[in-house]
C-alpha cells in the first residue's frame, strides 16, 4: 500500500472466503523509520503417509513433507489429513526466528463392517406360517 508522503506498506495478507476481510496497515510518514515486521517462525511438517493435505489455522498451505516460514509467533493450530486416514489436530506453538520440527503419523481410519441384510430364515417360516394359518382361518368363517 502506499501514500504521497509515507512509507509504503508492505506484507503478506490470507483471505478466508466468504469473511470480510479486515486489513490494518499503518502507514508511517517518510523520514521516519516504518514499523517492524513482526517477527515470523516456522514449521517443518513431516507425516507418515507422505503426501498428506496440510491446513494451519484452516488454510491449506501444502502437501508433506512441508516447511512453512511465514508463520507469526504464538500458537497455531495444524490439520493434517489424507485420504483413508484419521484427520490429525493440534495447536503448536511457533517461536520467532526459528522453525520447529512437527512429525504426525496418521491413524488409518476404521474400515465399516458389512452385515447380512438377508432375514433370518426361522423368523420368514414363523411368518409365513402364521400368515396361512390366519388365512385359512378367514376363509372359514366367511
Amino acid at each position: 500500500m502506499t501514500a504521497p508522503g509515507y512509507n509504503d506498506w508492505l506484507n503478506t495478507v490470507y483471505i478466508r472466503a466468504n469473511t470480510v476481510n479486515s486489513i490494518p496497515a499503518p502507514l508511517t510518514p517518510t523520514g521516519v523509520s516504518p514499523t517492524p515486521v513482526p517477527p515470523t517462525g516456522g514449521l517443518a511438517i513431516a507425516s507418515s503417509p507422505t503426501n498428506a493435505g496440510t491446513y494451519i489455522d484452516n488454510l491449506f498451505r501444502g502437501s508433506t513433507p512441508l516447511t512453512v516460514t511465514d508463520l507469526s509467533a504464538g500458537d497455531h493450530v495444524v490439520r493434517v489429513s489424507a485420504p483413508g486416514y484419521v484427520d490429525y489436530t493440534t495447536t503448536t506453538t511457533v517461536t520467532a526466528g526459528q522453525t520447529s520440527p512437527l512429525a504426525v503419523t496418521l491413524s488409518v481410519a476404521p474400515s465399516p463392517t458389512m452385515t447380512s441384510s438377508a432375514p433370518d430364515p426361522a423368523l420368514v417360516l414363523g411368518t409365513l406360517a402364521a400368515a396361512f394359518v390366519a388365512g385359512g382361518y378367514m376363509r372359514r368363517r366367511c
